[in-house]
């Protein structure tokens, strides 16, 4: 609140913040909102009142922010319209934008789709990963990019099962002059075909400015040759996975391995480790995610489902040392920790 504070990026990924903490955050920012640029508040579950207030001061004109991230942020198909509402009055400021792992739904998308035709609304990235995203509404997200399409330079789709049909309504964006994208990122889509990508590739100047495709973790058939040998002289990395190995066998690989070298002896140390650790270790899980490309347990919900099933070995066990330490409350339901 301290208007000599002129703090411009400010990262709270995965802080456990709850619906009255976040309305704290947002009141602060309300009173010195005009030096803010970067706002991460991904991995925490803003719930209902969150979302309505970060709303609230998303449509503060002198809230000038360019890059908002609320990756895995349990956002619904009404809190996604209540904060589109918010970024429709103040569209101009915001170039990244990132609502991956949120169900937006039908209404969710095309309430994003409304935004996205906005004149205004000037956006350069956009991540869309993991938000369930069918065919239908692929349809519908570039219908309304081809409306305003000269400023996106890279577009995230990863793990939505948008199909060929999908990878159609794409190819034909990419057709458009204007659409000058960088990077395209369709992971695990479902994607058999890309005759229709090839096409758009070859037919018009997108390969002068597009220099990734990401297409692993699809079964594309004989159309991939195809591709590599128009993208083999460009710019343009193709990321193809050459051997497939089904995610469950990746899965319990990661378990066996990473994981359980992660996750050694956590209710011991856990509790004491910075948040700067903290996201490095994380950063490994998801790392492991795009890989396998299935969801992982985070590195805190493990260490929250280690310690409760500790407490409840230690609860059951009556002739544990520590089994003293722990007393039932009142309701019967629930036990506390008496801490000397």
């Amino acid at each position: 609140m301290n208007p000599q504070f002129k703090l411009e990026k400010l990262d709270l990924w995965r802080c456990s913040i709850t619906e009255k903490q976040c309305l704290i955050l947002t009141s602060a920012l309300k009173s010195n909102p005009s030096h803010l640029r970067e706002l991460n508040l991904s991995g925490n579950k803003l719930g209902d009142s969150g979302v309505k207030n970060l709303s609230d001061l998303l449509m503060n004109p002198q809230f000038k922010l360019e890059t908002l991230d609320l990756y895995d942020c349990s956002i619904t198909e009404k809190q996604c319209l209540i904060l589109i509402l918010a970024l429709k009055s103040n569209p101009s400021h915001l170039r990244e934008l990132n609502l991956s792992e949120n169900k937006l739904g039908d209404s969710g998308v095309k309430n994003l789709s409304d935004l996205l035709m906005n004149p205004q609304f000037k956006l350069e990235t956009i991540e869309l990963d993991r938000c369930s995203i069918t065919e239908k509404q692929c349809l519908i997200l570039t219908s309304a990019l081809k409306s305003n399409p000269s400023h996106l330079t890279e577009l995230y789709l990863s793990w939505n099962k948008l199909g060929d049909s999908g990878v159609k309504n794409l190819s034909d964006l990419l057709m458009n002059p204007q659409f000058k994208l960088e990077k395209l990122d369709l992971k695990d889509c479902g994607i058999t075909d890309v005759s229709s990508l090839t096409q758009s590739l070859t037919n018009t100047k997108a390969l002068q400015f597009l220099k990734e495709l990401d297409l692993r973790n699809n079964m594309i058939g004989d159309s991939k040759q195809r591709l590599i040998d128009v993208l083999r002289d460009s710019n343009c990395k193709l990321r193809l996975r050459k051997a497939q190995l089904p995610p469950p066998i990746l899965t319990t690989f990661y378990r066996g391995t990473i994981e359980s070298t992660l996750s050694s002896c956590i209710t011991v140390w856990f509790g004491n480790c910075t948040i700067s650790g903290r996201k490095t270790l994380q950063r490994i899980v998801r790392t492991a995610e795009k890989i396998i490309g299935v969801s992982l347990p985070s590195i805190e919900d493990i260490y929250t489902t280690r310690c409760i099933r500790k407490a409840t070995s230690i609860v059951a066990d009556r002739t544990h040392p520590s089994h003293s330490l722990f007393t039932l409350l009142p309701s019967g339901k629930r036990f506390v920790e008496d801490v000397a």
